[in-house]
């Protein structure tokens, strides 16, 4: 099995594209348009590739292929598609685009896995819009005894 360059390249190219253009590098924080945009090209890549595609409430994107085995826990790859501020270039959507040329490879050799693959693209993972969690709790519940 061979990995086809030009669709890794393709992919790696489209989705960098999805970046401020006001600043240097790569800047693409989660809930703008350079975001929303490229999670809209993700998920029409990934229905191309005849995956199950969902996304929560968060923004994290899931492709499903279904393994032969309905029991069989799934296979998952991947990674973000959110930079810090004028962050790299490959950072993130690499390990998106490797996911997506796995699917490609395996689906264009009729390969069937014994358990499904799952490529997904987490939101805000690098914590440039929202910052990173400080350990303390987002909302105080009180609850009453008695």
């Amino acid at each position: 099995m061979h990995c086809d360059r030009n669709h890794i390249q393709h992919w790696i190219e489209t989705l960098a594209g999805f970046t401020r253009t006001d600043l240097p590098g790569n800047t693409r924080f989660s809930c703008t348009p350079e975001d929303l945009a490229a999670k809209s090209y993700l998920i029409r890549e990934m229905q191309a590739l005849d995956l199950e595609v969902t996304m929560d409430h968060f923004g994290n994107i899931v492709g499903r292929r279904e393994g032969e085995d309905p029991q069989a826990l799934p296979i998952l790859i991947g990674s973000h598609l959110d930079t810090v501020l004028e962050g790299g270039r490959f950072d993130g959507i690499a390990g998106v685009v490797a996911g997506l040329e796995i699917i490609r490879v395996l689906r264009d050799r009729g390969i069937r896995t014994s358990h499904p693959v799952e490529v997904i693209a987490f939101a805000e993972e690098e914590g440039g819009r929202f910052g990173a969690p400080s350990g303390q709790p987002l909302v105080h519940v009180e609850t009453h005894h008695g």
